[in-house]
């Protein structure tokens, strides 16, 4: 009896630790689970900070470049804006409140051939000295009768209609000499669009 009993005090021992071990080893596994667990999460939460970081220092690099290209730009369109204004000044000037065809600046052509017609109406007369008068000029028609005086007066009348054919041809539709005229125009800027009013030449 005394043996069965220590046999069973025994086989019941070996039964707690083998449970006290398997307790053991689970509680171990489950630490060990859960301490992977929570480095996978301070890794991963590592690398979502280093890509955020690496991301905002892009974005800065990006805006500084951005800047950079700004101030180039700005360099060069100081000129333009300069002239600009300028070709503004002139617009407005050219722009005020008078006459179209002296607001416009090509009435050159039409100039010159006014002056052409009235430059050309002593050619058709036939301009002599007076022996009567020293300072007395008479002013007559050539001879109609003689074919030297025909041919003058035909000649003279076809390149006075050739001038002013000449002169208002050409400038309607070449648009001889230069037109100031004034549009609206958007003007871009360093950081916004400005609607202003410029000059142009054709």
């Amino acid at each position: 009896m005394d043996k069965l009993r220590k046999l069973q005090a025994e086989k019941e021992k070996e039964e707690r630790e083998a449970k006290l071990q398997a307790e053991k080893e689970e509680r171990e596994a489950k630490l060990h689970a859960e301490k992977e667990e929570r480095e996978a999460k301070l890794h991963a939460e590592k690398e979502e900070r280093e890509a955020k970081l690496q991301a905002e220092k892009e974005l800065k690099m990006e805006e500084m470049r951005t800047q950079l290209e700004l101030a180039r730009i700005q360099a060069q369109a100081i000129p333009v804006i300069s002239e600009t204004a300028s070709a503004m000044e002139h617009c407005m000037a050219v722009d005020a409140p008078v006459p179209r065809l002296f607001r416009r600046c090509d009435v050159g052509p039409k100039i010159l051939s006014i002056c052409a017609v009235i430059w050309s109406i002593p050619c058709f007369l036939d301009v002599s000295y007076s022996d009567e008068d020293d300072n007395c000029y008479l002013l007559k028609l050539p001879d109609r009768q003689s074919l030297p005086g025909l041919v003058r007066l035909y000649f003279l009348i076809a390149a006075d209609v050739a001038c002013i054919v000449f002169f208002f041809t050409l400038q309607s539709r070449y648009d001889v000499g230069p037109k100031m005229y004034c549009q609206a125009d958007h003007f871009l800027t360093l950081t916004q669009h400005h609607q202003q009013q410029t000059c142009f030449k054709d």
